[in-house]
């Protein structure tokens, strides 16, 4: 879908830059020509320099130039009209992509803005320690129904700056039609490799970004990001679409479905995921265990030879045996 939205996006530029007098000023995004099995595309080349190659050998000061007129673009890019039908995610639907979720992808499909607020609530009420409350406050967010084209990946890397001056934008694979919040949240607590870029472009956006969900996605953010994904959704809750989630491999979701529905119970969830991600050190505990209750039961009174015609060892040596064979492989 990373496709879909930038192609959205470069026919709504060139509407507004068409509509203009000052289309000049307007950010660029490359065209597609090609998509290969819907994980290669072949696009415009642009001739140009990234932000991340001109940072080589320009200082801070004379970064900033650059860094204003992609504040100035993502102010144009919040300006594009959505469709009335659109739903969150990517142009067309899909999952979102963006620095909230564990490891930047949502854990399902959401089909409308308020089942996105209810996932979201849902993650930020959950129960944390504090260290100086023992009960800290659970806020929950509340979304506008709006949808806004929000860009979340800073990185440097992202931005081409050709011979003209002009600046195209790549890499739409983390740009999803969201709540305004969602860019605040982008640029507040960004990917790790865009952090100082995040902040001097949110220091000089225009857009009046709101703040007051950023408490409430943070919270609901620590507990994606420590968490299955699958928490808080019901045992048949799965991606739909053309995109299949890492955790629907079978010997995964085996698990899953043969559970009762948990999906309100926390500690069933981390319970199951635990056994399934650590199913062979489950298996050395057990025989480790088995080994020791044996040893102690039966210890051992003499040696025995190690060749004899009736056993090659005795109860209690094998048993030490099976307890040393499971120290190795812990300790391996």
């Amino acid at each position: 879908m990373e496709v879909a939205t930038q192609v959205f996006t470069r026919d709504s530029l060139k509407a507004m830059s068409d509509s203009t007098t000052d289309g000049g000023n307007l950010p660029r995004v490359p065209k597609i020509f090609r998509v290969f099995g819907g994980r290669y595309i072949v696009m415009e080349y642009v001739q140009g320099k990234t932000l991340l190659e001109l940072a080589e050998t320009k200082s801070w000061e004379e970064q900033l130039q650059y860094i204003d007129r992609i504040a100035e673009a993502v102010d144009i890019l919040l300006t594009i009209p959505i469709p009335a039908e659109a739903a969150p995610g990517p142009y067309g639907g899909g999952i979102i992509r963006h620095p909230l979720f564990k490891d930047s992808e949502a854990p399902k499909i959401f089909n409308d803005v308020a089942s996105l607020q209810e996932h979201i609530n849902y993650m930020s009420t959950l129960p944390q320690k504090s260290r100086y409350t023992a009960n800290p406050p659970r806020p929950e967010s509340t979304f506008d129904n709006r949808l806004y084209l929000v860009y979340s990946d800073f990185y440097p890397g992202n931005f081409i700056f050709d011979a003209n001056g002009s600046l195209w934008i790549i890499d739409f694979g983390h740009a999803s039609l969201l709540p305004l919040c969602f860019q605040t949240y982008a640029l507040l607590r960004p990917f790790p490799a865009s952090g100082q870029y995040a902040d001097a472009i949110y220091d000089r956006i225009k857009t009046e970004l709101p703040t007051k969900n950023i408490e409430a996605m943070r919270r609901a953010a620590g507990w994606f990001g420590m968490s299955v994904r699958w928490l808080g959704l019901s045992r048949d809750e799965v991606f739909q679409g053309d995109y299949t989630p890492t955790y629907t491999f079978p010997e995964v979701m085996s698990v899953v479905k043969s559970q009762p529905d948990t999906s309100r119970s926390i500690f069933l969830e981390k319970w199951h995921s635990w056994l399934t991600q650590h199913k062979y050190t489950c298996l050395l505990l057990a025989s480790g265990a088995l080994g020791l209750s044996l040893a102690l039961r039966y210890p051992a009174r003499t040696p025995t030879p190690m060749f004899t015609p009736v056993r090659v060892f005795k109860t209690g040596n094998m048993a030490r045996s099976c307890f040393m064979i499971y120290g190795f492989f812990i300790h391996d």
